[in-house]
This record gives C-alpha cells, structure tokens and sequence, in this order.
C-alpha cells in the first residue's frame, strides 16, 4: 500500500444514530418551545409593571398628586386623618408615599370587613376616590409574579412557573456569550441587514442581546433570589424580623368605655426621626390589635433599596422604640431582601431608573419573540425535513 495514495470513497455514512439524532432535535425544540413562550410574556408583563404607577397616573386621576401651588407635603398623620374622615367607622392599617406625582394610599379596614384604598392627596388632603381590590400596578405585579395562580398554604405554582425563569435566562446568558464570541464587536459596528425575514430576525437578536446582557443578568439574579426566597420559607426558615409583640404589662388598663392613650402617626415618625435623622418616610404601619407597634420605614442615604429597608417599632402608648434597623445593619440576607425589588423593577432612582428599565424590558421582550421565532422557524424546518425523510446531514440554509 502506497502512502498518500487516494482512497475509495466510502460515500455518505448513514447510521442509526443520525435519524435518532434529528427526532431528538425535533423534539428538543417543541418541547423547549412552551418554556420561552412563557418568558416572553413573563417578559413583557415585568416590562409594563415597571411602571404601571405611570401607567395608573395617565388613566386614573386618583392616583394623582397635583400641587399647582407648590406647597408642602401633608403629615402622615394628616393624610390619615382626611382617609379616617372619609371612611366612618374605618379604621387605618399603612399609610405609603411612592412619589411627588402620585398620591398617598390609605389602607383601611373598611367597616363592612373588607380591605379597602383610600388615595389622598398628599399635599391638599382632598380625598380623590376610594377602592378596593385589585388596581392596575398590583394586577400587574401579581400577573408578572405568580400568574394570578391563587396561593394556597403559601405556595403557588405560578410563582415557582415564573421565578424558575432564572435558569433559561442564566443559561441563556452564558451559552449565547460562549457560542457569540467576540460580540463586542458589534458595540462599534452593528448590523442589522433587513434583506431577509431569517436574516433579519438573527441580526436583531443577537443586537438585543449584546445590548441587554446586564439586564438579562440583573433579572437572572434577582430571580433566583425569589426563588431561594420560597424554598426558605416553605423550609421554614425565616430570615426577616417580625413585628415586635408587646408583653402584657406594656398595655395600659383603662376604665370600661374610655380610650386608650396613645400616640398618634406623626408623634412616631419624630421618635424614630430622632434616631434616623435623614430617614426619608414611606411607609407607616399601624398596630393590628392591642400588643402591637407602629412600624415606621424608608430610605436614606443607601441606594438601590426599597422602602422598608430602614426605619423602627415604636411602643404606641410609651413612645418608646422597641426595635430599630439601620443601614449599617443591612448585610446577607437582609440585604439581599430589601435590595431585589428595585433592582428587579428599577425603582431604586424614581421615574428615570423606571424608564430605564421598560426600555431594556422591552428590548429584552423583543429579544425572546425574536428568539422564539428564529426557534420556531429552525424547528419548523427541521420538522418538515424529517417527515420528508431528508438525510440527518443534509445541509441546510447559513444562519
């Protein structure tokens, strides 16, 4: 035998293994297919709760905080106040402030049992509506989160459905990163050539991605923070502090139809302002029975948290602080807990970190259609070629 000499050629090798190799891939896609549908509109639903406080502004004038004379904002205790006044025999629960443009909430135990709203604005303490239910931003978080799957015993399967997305948006991550290499050339020098439908959809995705891959990381982490969330509560492991209970003898005992002394909204906010002097107040709780306190937290100077991060228990008779936490002792998992919604919706700076993050929520929303219909159609054609019983190695069309 001569070395180097030309061999016969053997022609196409065709085994078992091919055949079976494209109806896994047939099947691979159709199965994954249900998956990424979910995503995109998990995607889109996270995209309009970014700012569906805006969106509620626009369409409903309750929610607004107009101020044409420039005046200050009302104590909590005043917006209390005019919600008490609205709603007899109602009794107030939290009291919140999101911003300057949207109206304070007052939420009440209405008489009839129920849970109710009050929107109050913060600045004329004019009563603007009063509702119940489900508005526009908590029908979107609760869509976007769970599904509207109803929780029974704590669990929803929504919630896993949905918080389990981390994995095909990590996984999608890391193998497009890999398998793009040196995508940072498109930084400099985009394309997006518009001569074919295929090639069209191929160039925006890959545009979209490189472009979104901090946010698409953002969204993977805080998601699996959720998840890891309800696996430690369904486990039993509670991380966060529960509201202090009064003992007994904390309880003043009065005579048989006379009132209670206590404290009201605003005498608490300036105790826990004195220990918190540039505490921004958002939220103010209000005792649920007899040995509970006034709960009273914002922000201060800590970025990227939300709006419990720090604050107080105030004693509702004594006025005394029962519990407090401040930013240096925010680490771990506390940390973790206050920082994921805002960095999962962007509420962290305002209106613009809200924009912002619709923006990129819908690149990444037109990301995964663009996806699923580059999927689709790769699917599609190798479903056709297989019942047309085309070789496994048949070339096909370049990407």
């Amino acid at each position: 035998m001569v070395s180097g000499a030309a061999q016969p050629d053997a022609g196409p090798r065709r085994t078992v293994a091919g055949p079976r190799r494209r109806i896994w891939l047939v099947l691979h896609g159709w199965f994954a297919l249900p998956i990424w549908i979910l995503l995109l509109f998990v995607c889109a639903s996270g995209t309009v709760a970014c700012v569906s406080h805006e969106i509620a502004w626009l369409a409903d004038a309750r929610t607004r905080a107009d101020n044409p004379d420039g005046r200050a904002a009302l104590s909590f205790g005043a917006v209390a106040d005019a919600a008490a006044a609205a709603v007899p025999g109602g009794t107030v629960a939290f009291v919140t402030r999101r911003a300057s443009y949207l109206a304070a909430v007052v939420w009440m135990h209405m008489p009839d049992g129920t849970t109710g709203r009050v929107f109050v604005n913060p600045y004329t303490g004019v009563v603007q509506g009063v509702g119940g239910g489900l508005d526009f931003p908590m029908f979107m978080r609760t869509l976007h989160a769970w599904l509207l799957i109803p929780w029974s015993d704590g669990f929803s399967v929504g919630y896993y459905l949905v918080t389990l997305l981390c994995v095909p948006l990590a996984g999608s991550l890391i193998t497009g990163v890999v398998v793009y290499r040196r995508f940072w050339r498109d930084y400099l020098r985009p394309r997006l050539r518009r001569r074919d439908g295929r090639v069209f959809w191929g160039d925006l995705h890959r545009l979209l991605a490189i472009w979104s891959l901090w946010f698409v990381a953002v969204l993977a982490v805080t998601s699996a923070w959720y998840l890891a969330q309800a696996v430690m509560i369904h486990a039993g492991h509670r991380y966060w502090d529960e509201p202090p209970v009064l003992p007994r003898t904390a309880v003043p005992t009065v005579a048989p139809g006379e009132p209670v002394p206590r404290i009201g909204i605003d005498a608490a906010i300036a105790v826990v302002k004195r220990r918190f002097p540039d505490l921004d107040v958002r939220w103010v709780a209000m005792p649920e029975h007899a040995h509970g306190a006034i709960g009273v937290s914002g922000r201060d100077w800590l970025p990227l948290v939300d709006d419990t991060a720090v604050g107080a228990w105030v004693d509702p008779y004594s006025g005394a602080v029962i519990a407090s936490r401040s930013t240096g002792e925010l680490a771990g998992l506390t940390l973790l807990d206050h920082v994921a919604d805002p960095l999962h919706y962007g509420t962290f700076a305002g209106l613009w970190s809200k924009l912002v993050w619709a923006v990129f929520g819908l690149a990444l929303t037109t990301l995964v259609a663009s996806g699923v219909q580059v999927w689709t159609t790769r699917t599609a054609r190798e479903t056709a070629a297989l019942f047309r019983g085309a070789p496994a190695d048949a070339p096909q069309p370049a990407e």
